[in-house]
């Protein structure tokens, strides 16, 4: 064998590395991994250009470019061990790069190393001392570990400079807003430099991010916010940082935008699941659904990527807090505190816990200590100032909005709204007392409201007393806001929000009858919700669950009137055929989902459940058990003696049982149609499983997928109703009305039972002139749907007018009844029924709509007037005298006030009081001088006078 020398073996592999990369890609393979991976870079796609990037980079070591994208997706996939390997060599090979030092710091920053990002900072001899942008970022991780006074001097001599040279580069700029913006009036001036920050390089990005937090907290505009991190990502598209900032914005609506809170934290944990700031939302969102251990994997999670994340650090305190675990929760506190002195946040994170717990008094507690320890924070005495006023603690309230308002010039949103409507209830007011409340009505609707409200308010209290043995502290601060707007403010400090009302344990706030839209609001099923709230709140110390106290006030009201309850059979029907009732465990988080309105529905049926299964004294119990701060599983247990998957079990045979009258077809959820494909491909239950997959496709409008779905079944000769109905449907909306009549009827005749399909018929019948067929569909669905309120749809209205067009009174009243009592604010049909009795002479039924009607348009004057007049019949001429006043404190136009007066006159008469008598008909002449019933009965008053004085 020959050998060859060591030289030239040398030689030859020194050839083959210089004439290609070491992977053996050629370098037309490595422009086509980076085109790729640029492109994707391009499209926010981190992810996908990872791997391509980092092969590429393998190849080619010096490329900057290729390394610079990859150093991005290393950082937006969370990538931290590799990307901090590469950014310390990125600087180890270019240690006077401003850019890449800065790099460097904002890494070590994420990963929780500021005292090495600081060192690193302090070390740089790479520019000249006092550059704006390297001298900012050492005042931020000064700031971040507490040292607020020597940031404090570095944003003073960055003013002070700025003052001396003209800053033109865009870092710098950026840099100088930093310093401007730790001045409590600086915003203008950081946003001016912002803006020219960014038409000097329009992709210098953190330009953007900090001018979105100009709009975040000096100006608090959270559109402006949400449109600079929209422009960044328009060049960095789903950047995770970018994401984060979106949804911690959120938080500026206080509330109002909990899906898009929702939305970009997820997009945010897509692109990097292992993202701190964006794992303490997830995890601050489920600490406010009492998830205690999957908010604590969430800052775990968080804290295992940077040790020192303060957010994170106080999330798991918190956590440690609601579970009792003192000591830990001290020692987390501790380490906050020795990294940040400062950090007024950490209490501040805990009383937003405590709010969406409904402790808010706790809340409060902790604000007056976040304010203690930084009380320059305007942000801290503004969550000050609203807990305060959410449990009416006024004065400290007005107080922090003046402090809040000192520090920063501008008024935020929040602020100004807040100011705006403390003044307003001080000004147009007035405070009404009742042995429980201090009710606050508007003085120009007191006189009509005064009596209402003082009487429902107190029947509550006692029925709740009687009910729960429980007699909460008051009296019960009651704002009742005759705009809706000024309620929403009071509330969330923005307007917008969909409630009706709002208890805040000691305070109550509500829509009042004039807020709504007449016929469309019942205020006092709204009182008497949220006093039950007022019960069940402080019997748990509010400790209670959303779920339970939110369930137990829809209950109530409920039990009170059926028809004040909500209609949604319908949802809880798709609900259980879908397997998506609400757990108990899980339930709370419902209430910041879409399912919010369908959440409080369940927790109304499960706590009627709970009563009628368990006792009344046993909902109690749990409550009271609760103010021990014991969690929902252990309540459930010591309680009620059973687990939580036991409660979830017996409470699914309560709505089995529930439903049972209830005949439609369901629809099937995208969950459902997963397992549906799931069963078909395994083989299970093929034709079932097919044809709901295939009712589903149908009730989403893609007739070709329900048809593919069904050939293979259809094709074997397989015969099912629910096929002849889809037939039925398509021939409807085809308007081929006899070839959906003969597939509609079959589908009956083989045994389907479904109130639309019942409905349909009866509107084909009803087409083609067939009343009495048509009664019998409609009687059908009828009875299918037992709780069917939609008034367009409703079989109850639709029998009702079937009845009376054949001349049955008595029967068009009784299912007009029903369908009233299952709809409370369905004031036409009721307006009909009291025509009705009142023809037959029937006082106490007409009485009885009279007072119905109360509940939903009470500012109606002729209704007034109507009710007076049957009171006056019924010979009660107080209460008539009530009604006819109160007619006249409307303000209604001129014919409809003379009569009232002229009422009230005679009233006045009769009750032997001529002065207010006269006073009235007075008033009738001053409205209409020719009146001669008015004037005649003034001149017979003014004789009565005249003898007497005689």
């Amino acid at each position: 064998m020959r050998h060859v020398g060591i030289v030239p073996l040398l030689a030859c592999l020194l050839v083959s590395f210089l004439a290609g990369p070491a992977s053996g890609q050629s370098d037309e393979e490595i422009d086509r991994l980076v085109a790729r991976g640029e492109r994707f870079v391009t499209r926010g796609q981190w992810s996908r250009a990872r791997p391509l990037l980092e092969r590429a980079h393998a190849a080619d070591a010096e490329d900057r470019e290729v390394e610079d994208k990859l150093l991005l997706c290393q950082w937006a996939t969370g990538q931290w061990d590799d990307l901090e390997k590469l950014s310390a060599r990125r600087l180890e090979r270019e240690p006077r790069s401003v850019a890449i030092l800065v790099e460097r710091v904002e890494i070590l920053r994420d990963l929780g190393r500021h005292d090495d990002a600081l060192d690193l900072v302090e070390r740089f001899q790479g520019v000249e001392k006092g550059g704006f942008w390297l001298e900012s970022w050492r005042a931020l991780l000064l700031t971040e570990r507490g040292r607020l006074e020597e940031a404090a001097k570095i944003h003073e001599a960055l003013v002070d400079r700025a003052k001396e040279v003209i800053v033109r580069e865009a870092a710098d700029l950026v840099g100088l807003a930093r310093a401007y913006r730790s001045y409590p009036h600086g915003g203008d001036y950081a946003e001016e430099a912002l803006v020219s920050a960014i038409k000097k390089d329009p992709d210098f990005l953190a330009a953007y991010v900090e001018l979105a937090g100009v709009f975040s907290l000096q100006k608090e505009s959270p559109i402006d916010v949400k449109k600079e991190f929209n422009r960044a990502l328009e060049r960095r598209p789903n950047w995770p940082d970018y994401l984060v900032g979106i949804a911690a914005s959120a938080d500026l609506r206080l509330g109002m935008a909990e899906g898009e809170k929702r939305e970009y934290t997820s997009r945010a944990l897509e692109v990097n699941p292992r993202h701190p700031d964006a794992l303490f939302l997830l995890g601050a969102r489920r600490l406010g659904d009492g998830q205690w251990k999957k908010a604590e994997e969430n800052f775990e999670a968080g804290l295992a990527v940077n040790p020192g994340h303060r957010d994170c650090l106080s999330g798991f305190a918190a956590a440690a807090f609601f579970t009792g675990r003192t000591a830990e929760y001290e020692a987390r506190r501790a380490a906050v505190f020795a990294r940040d002195p400062k950090f007024g946040r950490f209490h501040q994170i805990l009383a937003d816990t405590l709010n969406d717990r409904r402790r808010w008094r706790e809340a409060f507690e902790q604000m007056k200590v976040a304010v203690e320890v930084n009380p320059k924070n305007p942000r801290l005495w503004d969550d000050l100032a609203r807990y305060a006023l959410y449990i009416g603690e006024e004065e400290v309230g007005r107080d922090a909005l003046k402090k809040a308002d000192d520090l920063v010039h501008y008024g935020t949103v929040w602020r100004n709204n807040m100011a705006m409507v403390m003044d307003l209830l001080a000004k147009e007011y007035e405070t009404v007392p009742t042995e429980h409340f201090a009710l606050k009505l508007h003085r120009d609707d007191r006189a009509v409201l005064e009596p209402m409200f003082t009487r429902s308010v107190e029947r509550s209290w006692a029925e709740f007393v009687e009910r729960y043995g429980f007699e909460p502290s008051s009296p019960i601060v009651f704002d009742v806001f005759q705009r809706s707007k000024d309620f929403s403010v009071r509330t969330m400090g923005v307007r917008g929000l969909p409630a009706l009302g709002v208890c805040f344990g000691t305070t109550v706030a509500m829509d009042a009858p004039r807020a709504r839209r007449a016929g469309t609001y019942n205020w006092e099923a709204t009182s008497h919700h949220e006093i039950a709230h007022v019960f069940t709140l402080q019997l748990s110390r509010g400790r209670v669950p959303r779920w339970l106290t939110e369930g137990i006030s829809s209950w109530e009201e409920v039990r009170r009137e059926a028809s004040w309850g909500r209609d949604m059979e319908t949802e809880l029907h798709d609900a259980y055929m879908n397997d998506e009732l609400l757990g108990v465990l899980e339930f709370d988080a419902a209430f910041t989902t879409p399912r919010i309105g369908y959440a409080y529905y369940q927790g109304g049926l499960c706590a009627e459940w709970l009563e009628k299964t368990f006792g009344i004294e046993k909902v109690v119990a749990m409550l009271k058990l609760y103010a021990t701060d014991v969690g929902t599983e252990r309540v459930i247990s010591q309680v009620l003696k059973i687990d939580a998957e036991e409660f979830d079990r017996r409470f699914r045979d309560f709505v089995a049982e529930r439903l049972a009258p209830l005949r439609r077809m369901p629809n099937w959820s995208d969950a459902s149609m997963e397992r549906f494909r799931a069963a078909i491909e395994a083989g299970r239950d093929v034709t079932e499983n097919r044809i709901r997959l295939a009712w589903a496709y149908e009730q989403r409008n893609l007739t070709f997928d329900a048809d593919a779905t069904l050939a293979p079944i259809v094709k074997e000769g397989v015969s099912d109703p629910r096929i002849d109905l889809m037939g039925g449907r398509r021939a409807v909306a085809g308007k081929r009305f006899e070839v959906a009549r003969e597939k509609l009827e079959g589908a009956v005749k083989a045994g389907l039972e479904d109130v639309d399909l019942y409905i349909t018929l009866a509107h084909l019948d009803e087409r083609d002139g067939k009343s009495d067929s048509a009664l019998g569909w409609w009687e059908k669905a009828a009875a299918a749907h037992p709780w069917y309120a939609e008034p367009g749809a409703s079989p109850f209205l639709a029998i009702a007018r079937l009845k009376k067009a054949g001349g049955d009174l008595e029967g068009w009243a009784h299912w007009t009844r029903v369908f009233c009592d299952l709809v409370d604010i369905a004031v036409p049909p009721r307006q009909e029924l009291l025509a009705y009795h009142l023809s037959r002479d029937d006082k106490e039924a007409a009485l009885a709509i009279h007072r119905e009607l109360e509940l939903v348009v009470p500012l109606d004057p002729a209704l007034r007037i109507a009710r007076a007049k049957l009171l006056l019949e019924m010979d009660d001429k107080d209460a008539a005298r009530l009604q006819f006043l109160s007619a006249v404190a409307l303000k209604p136009k001129p014919p409809v006030e003379i009569e009232a007066r002229l009422a009230l006159g005679k009233l006045y008469v009769e009750l032997g009081d001529p002065d207010e008598a006269s006073y009235h008909f007075a008033r009738v002449v001053e409205l209409d001088s020719e009146n001669e019933e008015a004037r005649r009965a003034l001149r017979e008053l003014d004789d009565m006078e005249s003898h007497r004085e005689r």
